[in-house]
């Protein structure tokens, strides 16, 4: 699948020159993968167990260790609460950043009407299908398709935070500048082409003049 002539995904794939199909085989290269396309802001997405997760995550936030029998204690409770929910916002995320970077643009609309976090989720597709165009399409039809595919997960962040925006600005702020962790702490605003921020600039300065 990922060594289909019009896969970029190898492109991206590093590997030494005895292999002739490029596979991802480990953990580290898929999150190595995203941190490529994306940014090396982005933290890693996936662990090998919710153990190291847990453990990773809570030494970022937290200054005390967190033991593996606190790691244990947070999974069972984590299980008791919520775990269903959050397991299905995993499940959504992957199948999206799958399709993306498959580039199987039509399934991948389909699994962002379904997503937590959409419009975070719409500038991630819109980064990573902008890298590819940029950094490793060759041909002009498959630039322009990336293009266009980049454009509508663009415009459709930006309309749902401009809607945001006239319902509630503090909510718009909120959602532009918040740490999503389920795309590893990146916020909207740093992964937002220059296109998105110009507008959404502009849109600010517009409202605090009318204010004042």
């Amino acid at each position: 699948m990922i060594n289909r002539d019009d896969c970029l995904l190898k492109n991206v794939i590093e590997t030494n020159d005895d292999l002739k199909k490029k596979e991802i085989y480990t953990i580290d290269t898929l999150n190595h993968i995203l941190n490529t396309l994306v940014g090396d802001y982005m933290k890693p997405l996936y662990y090998k167990t919710a153990v190291e997760e847990l453990q990773i995550k809570s030494a970022t936030t937290n200054t005390n260790r967190v033991n593996d029998q606190e790691a244990h204690v947070g999974q069972i409770k984590l299980k008791e609460a919520d775990y269903e929910q959050m397991s299905k916002d995993y499940i959504f995320r992957d199948l999206f950043i799958w399709t993306i970077l498959m580039n199987y643009i039509e399934t991948a609309k389909v699994m962002l009407a379904h997503m937590k976090y959409r419009i975070c989720a719409a500038l991630i597709a819109t980064k990573i299908l902008k890298t590819y165009r940029d950094d490793y399409a060759s041909f002009s039809d498959t630039k322009a398709k990336l293009t266009e595919s980049a454009d509508y997960f663009e415009q459709y962040a930006i309309e749902c935070l401009e809607r945001c925006h006239r319902n509630d600005y503090d909510c718009s702020c909120e959602i532009i500048l918040r740490q999503i962790d389920l795309f590893g702490d990146v916020t909207c605003l740093q992964v937002s082409p220059l296109t998105v921020n110009r507008r959404l600039s502009a849109r600010h300065l517009s409202d605090r003049r009318l204010s004042d």
